[in-house]
């Protein structure tokens, strides 16, 4: 089941019309094609429609279809990622080889854009946005889920980029006064989810907020396995200010620390 045939099944189940159960969220014409699967939805109005329709998030997205993740596919997303941060093209190759013999969808496609990534630059695939909220939102609640938000940062590039802003405010309003004291894990997961959208929003000036990426990531906590991190926030802040002759600094610092792979995905 799909995310138009799953609002289909509550509405209905609610005896709604299409227009009493949008209201003023979305018109009745363009919901009708969101039900046929002829048309996406935002994240942001998804949300909208599921609150006001007093649906619970989790008793949504787990009434769609799913797979188990078991040991072995959680091994292989996990080096998967190392490959990709390693921009090991070789070893990408190898996991995904492996990973085709799965029954993730989602681990599949990870796969599947992490390698055409390496191969020829970033991609978008945006047909399978369905299964990226699905994940995200699915079980318990995903602010709290470093491994949902890490989902979130890998996809960015799958996501309409309209629906970022949405997302980064979420973790952003949990996340403002406290992410210092979260786990590691917690920081690591916000932090990447944070680079990635700074990197969309380098690319795309239609994405805003900014200033609240670049402040989550002054406020990770001072541990060594979080220093990139952090020289990262300060180098989007020098971009998207301007500040050229920090910039170079940065590059520099860099180059002098054998960080040739940070420096590659850093916009210039």
């Amino acid at each position: 089941m799909n995310i138009g045939e799953a609002l289909k099944q509550y509405r209905t189940s609610a005896g709604l019309t299409q227009k009493e159960f949008t209201q003023n969220i979305l018109s009745p014409a363009h919901y009708s094609k969101i039900e046929r699967n002829l048309h996406e939805i935002s994240a942001n109005d998804l949300l909208k429609l599921l609150s006001q329709n007093k649906i619970r998030y989790s008793d949504f997205f787990s009434s769609l279809d799913q797979n188990n993740v078991n040991d072995q596919d959680e091994k292989l997303s996990e080096q998967l990622l190392s490959a990709y941060y390693d921009r090991n093209l070789d070893k990408a190759k190898e996991i995904y080889t492996q990973i085709n013999t799965s029954n993730d969808d989602l681990l599949k496609l990870q796969a599947q854009l992490i390698l055409n990534t390496l191969q020829s630059g970033r991609h978008k695939f945006p047909k399978n946005k369905d299964k990226i909220i699905q994940k995200v939102f699915s079980g318990t609640h995903w602010l709290n889920d470093s491994h949902k938000i890490l989902i979130l940062a890998t996809f960015i590039e799958v996501l309409d980029p309209f629906d970022l802003p949405f997302f980064l405010n979420q973790i952003y309003q949990k996340y403002q006064n406290n992410l210092g004291k979260q786990t590691l894990k917690i920081q690591e997961s916000v932090a990447s989810f944070c680079i990635n959208y700074l990197y969309s929003a380098s690319q795309n000036r239609n994405i805003g907020s900014t200033n609240k990426a670049i402040q989550l990531l002054t406020q990770l906590t001072e541990y060594p396995e979080l220093g990139i991190e952090k020289i990262i926030g300060y180098y989007y802040h020098c971009y998207f200010t301007n500040q050229k002759e920090q910039l170079k600094t940065i590059i520099t610092i860099l180059k002098k620390s054998n960080l040739s792979k940070t420096i590659n995905i850093l916009p210039q």
